[in-house]
């Protein structure tokens, strides 16, 4: 469904009709699109299955469209293999979801749920130092 879409969306030259600029900024809205998906999905995934989860995304996302790609530009539109380099704002998208969906997960895992000053990150004595109205009661230096 989704490839439908894009692929709609660059009829009638499959995305060369348009400026190279306007292909980058096309580029940075599908990634942003794209994290923010990736992101959302890992977020709301237990901790547990995440890394599992980022792999299956990328695969996911990289293999079917590889093949779609291949067999309408490659074959259909006559490019062979040399459409990766010809379309390359599309090629693009099948090397970075094994990157960001990967990097996200851990990410999630790592910093997911931790305050930014805990007991853990600063020790005993930043807890210990101040009390609870905000004056300081750590010891003279």
């Amino acid at each position: 469904m989704a490839w439908a879409i894009f692929w709609l969306i660059g009829w009638p030259e499959y995305y060369r009709q348009y400026p190279f600029r306007f292909m980058l900024i096309f580029d940075a809205v599908v990634f942003v699109l794209l994290w923010s998906v990736v992101y959302w999905l890992l977020k709301t995934t237990p901790r547990k299955y995440r890394t599992s989860l980022s792999l299956w995304l990328a695969f996911y996302i990289t293999i079917p469209l590889f093949l779609y790609d291949y067999l309408y530009c490659g074959v259909y539109l006559d490019y062979g293999f040399s459409f990766i380099s010809e379309f390359w704002f599309l090629s693009i998208y099948y090397v970075i979801p094994w990157i960001i969906c990967p990097i996200t997960a851990i990410w999630l895992n790592r910093y997911d749920g931790q305050a930014i000053f805990s007991e853990k990150k600063c020790g005993s004595a930043y807890n210990k130092s101040f009390n609870p109205d905000g004056t300081n009661n750590a010891p003279p230096s």
